[in-house]
């Protein structure tokens, strides 16, 4: 049980083995981090014939490897972006009417409101509502995501290849509790191993309504940064921290030389795709502000060398 903890995504500092004092003081924690990226990597070798076939795709997966983040704009056609469109504010309306916005009584990150066709979780003062993509439902967006040239997108961003796929419809109601601070408005990465996210946004993104941002080259392994995860780690086994997204300050990631965090305000149509090994944040927005886009969380197995299906979708940061 321990061992397929360590070899597998947990992260917890709470873990006996994870957040044990001793082991990262000798590395544990670097240790975890540098073996699933030389995993990640493996990976990529063996999927190269996965998207040679694409060309369109080759400049981006190029950009994304470097830069950890890229944005892909016009990834539709207009006529399938209006038939996209039209299917998917009906089902957000739908979606509304049978579940009116509920009152938050927690701080920090709710725990999720399940219903049949996906379910509402708060970050705070943000409420997160994610509407269940299937074939029967949101057929229109179902082909699209799960056309082969897209998979094969997706595939090379996560390491992984033929893995059941679950994408959310995602509509973000910010600041409706503005005292209660978003927890996800914080720089931070989400997990110790090579994971990516997904948005592809239905409608523009502008300044005033969070948009996302991400610190360019972050997802970098460099040796500086290396140094800040193992202090990381050892102060978290020492207060023995919940969870494993590290939080960094703006002071810190100047120290790390990093450069200033790229806002993504883009047009409707766009694809943005990030490495969350590398610090990002939901950017602060106005009051009542909304996002609507198509999301998808991705994280392979951390330490498998061969790119075959699993059941590795999360939604949770």
């Amino acid at each position: 049980m321990v061992a397929s903890d360590i070899l597998g995504p947990a992260k917890s500092f709470r873990h006996p083995i994870i957040g044990h004092v001793g082991l990262n003081r000798a590395g544990l924690h670097v240790l975890r981090m540098t073996a699933s990226s030389c995993c990640a990597s493996w990976r990529r070798r063996l999927l190269r014939r996965t998207y040679e076939d694409f060309d369109g795709w080759r400049v981006h997966i190029k950009k994304f490897r470097k830069d950890g983040v890229v944005a892909i704009p016009n990834f539709l056609g207009p006529q399938q972006f209006e038939l996209l469109m039209t299917e998917v504010r009906g089902l957000v309306s739908a979606f509304t009417t049978a579940h009116p916005i509920p009152t938050n009584e927690t701080r920090g990150f709710g725990k999720p409101i399940e219903y049949a066709e996906g379910f509402d979780r708060f970050d705070g003062g943000t409420l997160n509502r994610f509407i269940e993509i299937n074939k029967a439902s949101a057929p229109v967006a179902h082909r699209i995501l799960h056309r082969p040239s897209t998979r094969a997108l997706m595939s090379i961003a996560r390491t992984e290849r033929n893995l059941k796929q679950n994408f959310y419809i995602y509509q973000m109601l910010q600041e409706l509790d503005p005292g209660n601070r978003d927890p996800q408005k914080d720089f931070h990465r989400d997990t110790f191993h090579w994971a990516a996210k997904f948005w592809y946004f239905l409608e523009d993104v502008e300044a005033h309504q969070g948009p996302f941002e991400y610190v360019v080259g972050s997802h970098r392994l460099t040796p500086t940064r290396l140094g800040w995860e193992y202090r990381r780690s050892v102060d978290s086994a020492k207060q023995k921290t919940p969870g494993g997204a590290f939080r960094v300050t703006s002071d810190e990631l100047k120290k790390l030389g990093l450069p200033e965090p790229k806002v993504f305000t883009v047009p409707a149509n766009t694809l943005v795709i990030a490495d969350v090994r590398g610090f990002h944040r939901r950017g602060d927005a106005e009051v009542g502000t909304e996002r609507l886009s198509l999301y998808g969380s991705l994280r392979p197995r951390p330490f498998t060398l061969q790119p075959t299906p699993g059941s590795l979708w999360k939604v949770k940061a």
